[in-house]
């Protein structure tokens, strides 16, 4: 058999794998049911995929920041996610994370990078598809998001999202690209405030 055949055998047998997803059912900031409880059983390799689509749950408010270390997609179904206004929410420090259909609010990078979320290794990488971000601030760079040590090769992108009214103490209010690329697409990015509503160091990827 040839190195080609074993390849495409091995890819087929990557894609039959099944995926698994915990439910969010409460909006309660910990225990099960929650998110929180449920980015944990994401982190320990229980699920990859987290649905937020349950009657009791409209807004979740966070008291802690949630990190990601592993592959997982975020089905929010209109949820709202906000924070206190003292820590970000959501920081990536490993894989892929896809969000979709959530607004974020209320979260604070009060000692760096991301008010919402931060892109923060270069094992990361994130996908933002119909999100809203709104009154999120950060320090220095990125008001709603921040790839601050992503990767060059995939790429965090954002589509069909609204990005406005969110702060950034150095530069681009609503996103910025310190060290990694970020693309977006048919999005509405602007009333943030900084010097730029987007920001990308000279020698990163941004593109739209």
């Amino acid at each position: 058999m040839t190195k080609r055949v074993l390849f495409a055998a091995f890819l087929a047998l990557i894609a039959s794998l099944p995926s698994y997803a915990v439910d969010v059912t409460n909006s309660s900031p910990e225990g099960a049911g929650s998110l929180a409880y449920a980015v944990q059983q994401v982190n320990i390799g229980a699920d990859n995929t987290i649905n937020i689509n349950h009657p009791n749950v409209g807004t979740i408010t966070l008291t802690r920041e949630l990190t990601l270390e592993s592959d997982v997609t975020i089905n929010g179904n209109g949820v709202t996610i906000e924070g206190t206004n003292e820590r970000r929410l959501f920081t990536i420090t490993y894989g892929h994370a896809v969000f979709n259909d959530i607004t974020f609010t209320g979260g604070n990078a009060a000692s760096g990078n991301g008010g919402a979320v931060e892109v923060a290794n270069k094992s990361s990488w994130a996908e933002f598809y119909n999100c809203t971000f709104f009154g999120n601030s950060a320090r220095d760079y990125g008001g709603a998001v921040c790839v601050t040590e992503g990767s060059n090769d995939d790429i965090t992108r954002l589509k069909h999202c609204s990005i406005s009214g969110n702060t950034a103490g150095i530069d681009g209010g609503g996103l910025a690209a310190v060290s990694g690329g970020l693309r977006v697409y048919s999005s509405i990015i602007t009333g943030n405030k900084s010097s730029y509503d987007i920001y990308a160091e000279q020698s990163q990827s941004l593109s739209s």
